[in-house]
């Protein structure tokens, strides 16, 4: 009988020990973005002093709510870590930069410098505390790349600190055109030098924190801006060239880890105006560039995002197709009823979309 019984027990070891390990590739997602400035500046502890357990709260409020996959934005042009090609948010070089009287404006960009001191004592960042406390908490960890953020290249202000050290030494990469919020100052990717530097950050962090990730985001919805309005759709290849080289050290890092790595990216809803933007998606899926596409507005939702339009006008892809609700609201911060969120859901699955991309929630 003993023997019987350590036969059986021997059996359910190997059944549940000795099978073949390999994950079934998740196709279906609910996708929860993170901005980033959210947990740095702690605002969820109503700002004060960040610690690591803060942090890792900001992952412990969605785990077990059938999210599937978290992203952490990296900060873009301000990293919310050490990099050798950019200054952490906040950052004043030992109050080196003066924004004279704007006492409360430096305050608020200081808090998440200090921030992010806090969690360097502890020998981490926000974006490996984030991502390790994903990975723990069984969801997929992503790193999301804002690919050209306007937040912070505001040329009426006055505070270097708000400023960026390639964009401030740099005005002849600025677009200089108005063609939405803040675009003068938006950098222009028909520069290679721009095209070099965006690269060497998404390589920096891939390198950095490879071990950690699932996946990576190439969010170009933020800001849907790159090129001269005139010069866009020409330059459409120079943008190709740029999702091809992150392709290829995203499967580098696979090779490395042994495990699949993937690489994804957020766009606008309509492809005839993604291309006008210099950005060929269809270009991009047919070369396998992407494991998976999302789509989205900016800022505000929209309830009828055309999933099945998109789709078809990218020959159905065996890529999976998500669809953004974004936290901006219907109207301009007007918040979604419970009934409005259920709705846009809905209607992202009857159009065949595989998944929701909830945006800087």
């Amino acid at each position: 009988m003993k023997k019987t019984f350590f036969l059986y027990s021997l059996l359910l070891l190997c059944f549940y020990g000795c099978s073949d390990k390999k994950e079934k590739p998740i196709r279906h997602r609910l996708i929860y973005n993170n901005d980033g400035t959210f947990a740095l500046g702690n605002f969820m502890f109503g700002r004060r002093p960040l610690s690591v357990e803060d942090a890792k709260a900001y992952v412990d409020v969605v785990a077990n709510k059938q999210v599937t996959t978290y992203m952490i934005c990296s900060g873009s042009d301000y990293p919310y870590y050490r990099s050798r090609f950019g200054r952490v948010l906040g950052d004043d070089l030992n109050g080196t930069l003066n924004c004279g009287n704007d006492t409360a404006g430096y305050r608020d960009f200081y808090s998440y410098y200090r921030n992010h001191l806090n969690l360097e004592k502890e020998g981490t960042d926000i974006i490996q505390t984030i991502l390790r406390r994903a990975k723990e908490k069984k969801m997929e960890a992503f790193i999301s790349f804002r690919m050209n953020d306007l937040h912070f290249c505001d040329t009426t202000s006055r505070c270097p600190v708000e400023y960026t050290d390639f964009w401030l030494a740099h005005p002849q990469y600025w677009l200089n055109e108005d063609i939405g919020w803040k675009s003068r100052g938006a950098l222009d990717f028909a520069f290679q030098e721009v095209r070099e530097q965006k690269l060497n950050m998404i390589n920096e962090q891939l390198d950095k924190y490879g071990e950690l990730l699932d996946g990576y985001d190439l969010d170009f919805m933020r800001f849907f801006v790159y090129f001269k309005s005139t010069e866009a759709e020409k330059n459409a290849p120079l943008m190709t060239e740029l999702v091809k080289a992150v392709r290829a050290k995203v499967d580098e890092l696979s090779a490395k880890r042994g495990k699949k790595i993937l690489l994804s990216a957020r766009v606008a809803p309509d492809l005839d105006f993604c291309l006008k933007k210099g950005l060929n998606v269809t270009e991009w899926v047919q070369k396998g560039l992407l494991d998976f596409i999302t789509i989205g507005v900016h800022y505000t939702g929209n309830p009828a995002l055309p999933v099945a339009r998109f789709r078809t006008g990218l020959g159905n892809p065996s890529i999976p197709v998500y669809a953004t609700i974004e936290s901006g609201g219907y109207n301009s911060r007007i918040p979604y009823s419970h009934g409005m969120y259920r709705g846009m859901a809905s209607h992202i699955f009857a159009q065949g979309g595989e998944g929701i991309y909830l945006f800087n929630y």
